[in-house]
């Protein structure tokens, strides 16, 4: 999974791009994201995968940001793949 978005230390970060490969109805799937995204589709379509994935991914960001080991190394850059 590859995300860009703006430092993750002290405030908000913004997801600007997502990248999903190989999870569920997801295969080779590019996402650009705005500051307000509005996600319409049929049933099944993964609106609600996309959203797992999000929520999946903002918990390893707040794990790792707990971890006082890799404290100094939360700053994920444009295009850095996790």
């Amino acid at each position: 999974m590859t995300v860009g978005c703006t430092t993750f230390c002290g405030y908000e970060p913004v997801i600007k791009r997502l990248y999903i490969d190989n999870y569920k109805c997801f295969v080779n799937f590019k996402l650009g994201l705005q500051r307000l995204n509005l996600f319409l589709g049929e049933n099944g379509s993964g609106k609600s995968t996309l959203f797992e994935v999000v929520r999946l991914l903002r918990s390893f960001l707040i794990s790792l940001s707990r971890s006082r080991s890799l404290k100094k190394m939360i700053r994920i850059r444009v295009g850095e793949s996790i």
